[in-house]
C-alpha cells in the first residue's frame, strides 16, 4: 500500500517568504520525497490545516486542486506499475513521475527487430 503525505520543507524559503510543499510517499519500509514546485507560507498552512479546512484565498484553492492532481497521477503511475507485474521501487515511481524512464530491452523486442530486418532483407531478394 502506498502511503502519501504533503508537507511543508521550512529551511527552503523563496524571496516571498514561502516556503516548498514537498510530497512523502512510503510504500513497505522504503520512503522517498519528491518536490511538487509550490510554495505557500507556513500561516497560511497552519490555519487552513494543510489545506484541509475551507479554504477562502484563490491561490490556496488552486494550490490544494493542484496537490489533488498530484495525488492522483501519482496513484495512477503506481497502479500502473503494479498492473505491468514489474518488481515495485518507490525510485521507479518517482522517475517515471519525472519522464526519466529508461526503455527496457527485452528478448522479445530484439527478436522483431530480427524479425523485420530479414523479412524486408527476404522482400528485397537479398
Amino acid at each position: 500500500m502506498l502511503k502519501i503525505y504533503f508537507f511543508l520543507k521550512l529551511g527552503k524559503l523563496n524571496w516571498k517568504n514561502e516556503s516548498p510543499v514537498y510530497v512523502r510517499l512510503w510504500h513497505e519500509h522504503d520512503s522517498i520525497t519528491i518536490s511538487t514546485g509550490h510554495y505557500i507560507t507556513k500561516e497560511r498552512w497552519d490555519f487552513t490545516n494543510k489545506l484541509r479546512r475551507v479554504l477562502r484565498l484563490e491561490e490556496e484553492k488552486t494550490l490544494r486542486r493542484s496537490l489533488d492532481a498530484f495525488q492522483l497521477a501519482i496513484e495512477k503511475k503506481f497502479n500502473e506499475i503494479i498492473r505491468r507485474d514489474e518488481s515495485f521501487s518507490l525510485r521507479t515511481l518517482k522517475n517515471e513521475l519525472k519522464g526519466k524512464t529508461h526503455d527496457k530491452i527485452t528478448v522479445l523486442s530484439i527478436l522483431e527487430i530480427h524479425i523485420s530486418y530479414f523479412s524486408r532483407k527476404v522482400n528485397h531478394d537479398e
